[in-house]
Formats: structure tokens, C-alpha cells, sequence
């Protein structure tokens, strides 16, 4: 797979090496940096209904005029289902479409960016 499976990372201080940072990769899958997201972004999002029925059409409340907005699903594998550009939602509404996730079933993560930072949710769909 060409990916490192254990990567330890560490830091010379006073003269001692010390461990600062350790990533173990069980499965290939797309590390989501916590630190990188933006707490304002993170909190304004949300998903409903979730858990929801397949054929069901997803509704997402997003930060009113954040803009431009990508809404990218995939699975716990990394594999992406989707990834669709938005214009942005005045009111901080927005819906996909039941087709955008045709008849999958399981655990997807759902990942919106938008220019205030990136939030991801889980959605279980039955």
C-alpha cells in the first residue's frame, strides 16, 4: 500500500529525543486532523433525521451565509460515495437529494467545508 502502518515522529529537547507524536494505521483510511477544524464551523452543523432510512432525502443545517460549501460522504473505509459544490444557503438550509446517496446502508461520514472551516458528522443510514 506504500502507506507506513507505525509512524513516530519525535523532537530533540535538551539534548534528549522525545517522543511528541505516534500514528498507527490499522486500514488504509483518510486521517481527519482534529486540530485543523474550526471550532465555530464544527458546532453549527448538523444532520437530520440520523439515523435515517435509505431513499430518504438528508437535511443539513449549515452556517447561515458561510457561502460556497462542499459536501463530501464517505465511508468508514475512506471510499468517497460522493462529493457535490454547493452556492451556500441564505438561510443555513440545505438538503441533498435521496439519489445523491442512491441505496447505501452503514455508517458514512459526512464532511461539509466551508470558508469558516470543515465539520464532519456521522450519519447512520438503515
Amino acid at each position: 500500500m506504500h502507506v507506513p502502518v507505525l509512524t513516530i515522529t519525535t523532537t530533540t529537547v535538551a539534548g534528549a529525543e522525545v517522543v511528541s507524536g505516534v500514528e498507527y494505521r490499522d486500514v488504509y483510511r483518510r486521517i481527519v486532523r482534529l486540530a485543523a477544524r474550526n471550532a465555530a464551523a464544527n458546532t453549527l452543523v448538523s444532520v437530520y433525521p440520523n439515523p435515517s432510512v435509505a431513499g430518504t432525502a438528508l437535511r443539513l443545517a449549515v452556517p447561515a451565509g458561510s457561502g460556497p460549501l462542499t459536501v463530501t460522504a464517505t465511508d468508514l473505509l475512506g471510499r468517497q460515495l460522493f462529493s457535490r459544490r454547493f452556492a451556500g444557503s441564505p438561510d443555513g438550509a440545505l438538503t441533498l437529494e435521496a439519489a445523491a446517496l442512491g441505496s447505501f446502508r452503514g455508517v458514512l461520514l459526512l464532511t461539509v467545508q466551508t470558508s469558516q472551516g470543515q465539520a464532519t458528522r456521522r450519519v447512520v443510514r438503515e
